[in-house]
C-alpha cells in the first residue's frame, strides 16, 4: 500500500537520521538518550517540530496535542518561529493531560553576541512559550555572531539560564567545526547538543567527529528533506528507500513503542499511520 509504504520510509529515515547520534558516549533509556553534557537529561529519539507549522495545518497546538496523545514526548521550537507558532506549542504543553516532567521542549535563541542579550532572549522566548523553562535551549545558528567572541559571550548567557533554572541543558544548533571550537575554548559547559542538519546525502563529517570527542550529541533536523530542495531528490521518493519500505512494512515496529508521526498536522492518515504501528 503506498500510504504504508510512506510511513515505514519516513520512519525508517526518521528512526536512522532524526534520533541523536550518540557519538562517544552510551546509555540511555528506551525513549530517549541520556546527555552525556547534562547529567539527568534524557532526549526523546523522536521530536516533534513546530517550525512553519501555521503553513501546514489550521491547529497547530492541535497537531502537537494530537503528537503527544499517541506517545510523542519532544517538541521542537524556536524564538525565530514567531508568536503564532511559539504559543501553539507552548498551548499545547499545557493543555495536554501528559505531565510536564515527561514532555521534552527544545527551544532556540538567535546569537545575541553578548551574556546579557542572549538571557533577555531566553526570558523572552519562555514568556512566548508560557512556560517557566526549557529543557534545552539552542543557540540557533551562529550566523547572526560577527566573531568568535560573540559566539563565546552568548554561550556565556545561555550557561546563566542554565544556572538560574531556565533551562534543564543548552546547546547549539548549526555549529561547524570552527563554531564549536570558539564555544569550546572558554565553555564552563559543554554543550549537550548539536542540531544540524542531516539526511541522505547531507552531512557534516567533521563536526560529527567534533562532537564526539566531545560528548556532544549531534541530533538531526529535516532527515526527509524540506522546503523545494532543488539539488536533490526527495528522500521518500529514492528508489532505495521504496525498496526498503516495501520490504519492511509487514515486520517493522518501534523498538521502544514509541510511536513515529510526521509533521504535517493532525490528519486521519497519521492516525492510521501510528495505529498500524502500534498493532
Amino acid at each position: 500500500e503506498p500510504l504504508v509504504e510512506h510511513h515505514m520510509a519516513a520512519i525508517l529515515l526518521t528512526a536512522a537520521c532524526w534520533s541523536p547520534v550518540a557519538l562517544g558516549s552510551g546509555g540511555g533509556a528506551s525513549t530517549g538518550l541520556t546527555l552525556p553534557n547534562a547529567p539527568g537529561v534524557t532526549l526523546p529519539w523522536i521530536s516533534n517540530g513546530a517550525y512553519d507549522l501555521h503553513h501546514t495545518t489550521p491547529n497547530q497546538t492541535e497537531a502537537m496535542l494530537l503528537w503527544l496523545s499517541l506517545g510523542g514526548r519532544g517538541l521542537d521550537t524556536a524564538f525565530s518561529y514567531g508568536v503564532t507558532d511559539q504559543t501553539a506549542t507552548g498551548a499545547a504543553v499545557c493543555q495536554t493531560s501528559v505531565p510536564r516532567d515527561q514532555i521534552f521542549l527544545t527551544t532556540k535563541i538567535p546569537c545575541a553576541g553578548n551574556a546579557s542579550g542572549a538571557l533577555e532572549y531566553v526570558r523572552q522566548d519562555l514568556a512566548q512559550l508560557g512556560l517557566p523553562y526549557a529543557d534545552l535551549v539552542l543557540i540557533h545558528t551562529p550566523k547572526s555572531c560577527a566573531s568568535a567572541a560573540e559566539i563565546q559571550a552568548t554561550w556565556k548567557g545561555l550557561e546563566q539560564a542554565l544556572s538560574l533554572g531556565l533551562a534543564r541543558s543548552i546547546g547549539v544548533s548549526n555549529f561547524v567545526v570552527d563554531n564549536l571550537t570558539a564555544v569550546l575554548e572558554t565553555a564552563v559547559t559543554k554543550p549537550a547538543v548539536n542540531q544540524c542538519c542531516m539526511r541522505v546525502g547531507v552531512h557534516d563529517d567533521s563536526t560529527i567527529a567534533l562532537c564526539a570527542q566531545h560528548n556532544i550529541v549531534y541530533q538531526a533536523y529535516s532527515p526527509l528533506g524540506h522546503g523545494t530542495n532543488t539539488t536533490a531528490p526527495p528522500v521518500l521518493l529514492l528508489p532505495e528507500v521504496k525498496a526498503i519500505a516495501s520490504t519492511l512494512t509487514q515486520r517493522l515496529r518501534s523498538p521502544s513503542g514509541l510511536p513515529f508521526l510526521d509533521t504535517t498536522g493532525p490528519s486521519t492518515r497519521h492516525r492510521v499511520g501510528v495505529e498500524r504501528l502500534r498493532r
